[in-house]
């Protein structure tokens, strides 16, 4: 079998892992020069919380993510044959998640969205989440989890190098015509992120896919600072401050003992068309005003001066697809036929959701191509 991967994020790299274990796949990685993509810049917080009644039609996959997120990462390490693969101190944690607001009201407000009735949960399926006041302002959601985005993206590519995935460079942005650099394949996955609508226009796909209709685009920011003073209360994965007093409305702090990771909800831009993407010129001073309060806020959780300290932001584009934060779809690209044997899948995550999915796309991703003979 012979697939090739177009994108070299989250999501691309945990499909082209899976699809490379058996070792009865030729998997090639088309990759992008780009360097805004979202991947690049997440901070990758596994959050779930009160998410089972949030218009989250993939509430499973995460709860199933989260369940097999350590043992996926202690296999990864064992077979790249790191010291200690069992110590994932310093690059995953999954503990304790809180929100802090500025007043009780606002708590109350949250506290009333998110209690769970036990009966409603029951009925899906689910066991009750852990969700608990732990004070006049603040609620405690149980097992959330925050992973080292860079580290796991590094993890994966070495992973798949050795068992010899082909990595080619190459501007996803421009691909138009992949008969120059694959030939034919039996399967060909798109997995471009926030350049997936572009990339389609051109090959001449169907621009009323329900997915692309709904899409939603955005830069995400996170802020990084090098720090051993982390000032999370201990036995806290993620620290999520929510304020109705401030712009952007919400900062999640997550990170470990040597850097602490801030990161904001997106600016949003506006949807130019399938074959433009936003650029972070265009939201230039938006970008701005967040990065100033993203500061303001990280130095009063630190207490102490952000330049005293180094630190870094970095800034991806995002695309999302409405309330969707999972798209696995199979297209028909006329154009693509000669080339793709048997399926041409779309595979598109949304914000920090790529991450909380990465260790089950591969399987969602394999099934689809298992379903399906050929194209369409």
């Amino acid at each position: 079998m012979n697939v090739v991967v177009i994108g070299k994020g989250i999501l691309g790299l945990s499909i082209a892992e899976f699809l490379s274990r058996s070792g009865q796949a030729q998997v090639q990685v088309l990759s992008s020069t780009a360097c805004s993509a979202a991947s690049s810049a997440a901070a990758a917080n596994l959050a779930t919380k009160a998410q089972v009644f949030a218009r989250d039609p993939h509430f499973d996959l995460k709860i199933r993510g989260k369940k097999i997120y350590r043992q996926w990462l202690v296999d990864l390490r064992k077979e790249c044959g790191e010291a200690s693969p069992d110590d994932l101190s310093l690059v995953y944690c999954l503990a304790t998640g809180r929100d802090v607001f500025d007043d009780a009201n606002s708590c109350n407000a949250q506290w009333r969205r998110v209690v769970q009735p036990v009966a409603e949960i029951a009925e899906r399926g689910f066991q009750p989440q852990k969700i608990a006041r732990s004070g006049e302002c603040s609620i405690e959601y149980a097992d959330e989890a925050w992973v080292d985005a860079q580290y796991l993206l590094a993890l994966l590519e070495k992973v798949c190098r050795a068992r010899g995935v082909v990595f080619d460079e190459l501007d996803v942005a421009e691909v138009s015509d992949i008969s120059a650099h694959v030939g034919q394949c039996d399967h060909l996955i798109l997995s471009a992120g926030a350049w997936t609508p572009r990339i389609l226009s051109a090959w001449g796909a169907d621009s009323n896919c329900g997915f692309l209709q709904k899409r939603r685009w955005s830069f995400g920011g996170t802020l990084e600072i090098e720090t051993s003073a982390r000032q999370i209360p201990e036995n806290i994965s993620l620290f999520e401050v929510v304020s109705e007093l401030r712009e952007p409305a919400k900062l999640t702090f997550s990170g470990n003992s040597r850097r602490l990771l801030c990161s904001s909800i997106s600016v949003k831009c506006a949807d130019r068309g399938m074959s433009e993407i936003p650029s972070q010129i265009s939201v230039a001073g938006q970008i701005a005003l967040q990065q100033k309060h993203m500061t303001e806020v990280a130095q009063e959780i630190l207490g102490c001066e952000l330049n005293q300290v180094p630190h870094r932001f970095h800034w991806g584009m995002r695309l999302g697809f409405g309330h969707c934060e999972l798209v696995v779809e199979q297209l028909l690209v006329p154009a693509l036929l000669p080339l793709v044997r048997k399926s041409l899948l779309v595979a598109a995550g949304a914000h920090k959701s790529g991450f909380l999915f990465a260790p089950c796309i591969g399987e969602i991703v394999m099934q689809k191509m298992q379903a399906h003979k050929g194209i369409g």
